[in-house]
């Protein structure tokens, strides 16, 4: 997020098994090609009006104000060719492998939370600053993915998540936006390995069992942040 001013189950035994599950021959990563094409659609504004994207970005007051679209639109909008071309690249590149791991109806439900969370982050730490930027989820794909991939991806994803870390230092990175939609996507890849361990993404798991209660806690979170800079009395 930019920033600016203005089937196998887990265990030992199981490893050797999981090394070896035909992974590219799971569902068709339906819900990361939906992500790309609804940024990119939500780009084209900043073609014909630049400073567009002001208008569905995190902002604070404007949230504050009723403009609730801005929690979940920012998480499409973009600011600027390079934001939007670096984002669309890792969309495409990266959420194909944590898709077919989860399935698209889950990978879809943790990228909502993982927004909420996001934007209330943004909200709390970034009240007055414009934020938006698909690298919330993106932060939520790879704290998702340590949990539950094979040990040898997971290697890869910590060493991804380490350069996430030095990207979000960096100005003009919303570090507060990554790491809340980090988080989220890490406390839901714990609660898949520890409730169901690795299932095909078709089965309905007990972990899907507590997804209404991870939405309702991100818009109590989002409700917090609003409050603590608005007053609890407002």
């Amino acid at each position: 997020m930019a920033a600016r001013e203005s089937g196998v189950p887990f265990g030992p035994e199981s490893e050797h098994l999981r090394s070896e599950t035909p992974v590219r021959s799971g569902p068709r990563p339906v819900f990361t090609w939906a992500l790309f094409v609804v940024c990119v659609f939500a780009f084209l504004p900043q073609l014909v009006t630049p400073g567009a994207e002001r208008a569905y970005s995190i902002w604070g007051p404007g949230v504050a104000a009723g403009q609730w679209w801005r929690v979940l639109t920012a998480q499409v909008e973009h600011h600027g060719y390079l934001h939007i071309a670096v984002n669309g690249m890792s969309i495409l590149g990266f959420g194909p492998f944590i898709e077919r791991r989860v399935g698209s109806v889950r990978l879809a439900l943790v990228s909502l939370f993982a927004s909420l969370v996001g934007a209330a982050f943004a909200l709390h730490f970034n009240w007055n600053t414009w934020t938006a930027g698909a690298s919330v989820i993106l932060s939520a794909w790879l704290g998702l993915g340590i949990p539950i991939v094979e040990p040898r991806w997971r290697r890869v994803l910590l060493q991804w998540a380490l350069f996430n870390v030095l990207l979000s230092l960096s100005p003009g990175i919303s570090w507060a936006g990554h790491l809340g939609g980090a988080l989220a996507g890490l406390l839901c890849g714990v609660l898949i390995r520890m409730s169901d361990g690795f299932v095909p993404p078709t089965r309905f798991t007990l972990f899907d069992r507590f997804i209404p209660l991870l939405l309702a806690l991100g818009v109590g979170l989002i409700f917090l942040a609003i409050k603590f800079h608005v007053g609890f009395s407002a």
